[in-house]
């Protein structure tokens, strides 16, 4: 649909969910999986944001207008299951989630083009 993908991009996340490591993302960083979407630790992304989290649906999609229904319930199932553990982790007041689409959606990593959503605990 809107997508702004070069031809051979490799997407980090991807790669992440095929058990590739890199200087962001390991395997050891995953705190959830279902059967369509994946939830792990953002703390090598954002150092600053404790208790970061993202969630990703487990198919590459590279924004929120082209995700089948079926990954964008499953990646709001497991967002609940991440906001849930937050407060009982952290015992934060709340949590805030959020995520961009296109570099004027608020895209910060125009490189990272992939959907994802952003879970933090809020205090």
């Amino acid at each position: 649909m809107h997508n702004h993908e070069p031809v051979g991009y490799d997407c980090p996340f991807c790669f992440l969910l095929a058990g590739g490591e890199t200087a962001l993302d390991s395997p050891r960083d995953v705190v959830f999986r279902s059967e369509r979407a994946t939830a792990f630790t953002a703390a090598r992304w954002w150092p600053n944001n404790h208790g970061h989290v993202l969630v990703i649906p487990n198919a590459h999609y590279e924004n929120l207008y082209d995700l089948p229904s079926e990954y964008g319930h499953a990646v709001h199932d497991v967002i609940r299951e991440v906001a849930v553990a937050m407060r009982a982790t952290y015992g934060c007041d709340g949590v805030s989630t959020r995520q961009h689409n296109e570099p004027a959606g608020g895209w910060v990593y125009t490189d990272l083009l992939r959907d994802y959503f952003d879970s933090l605990p809020s205090t």
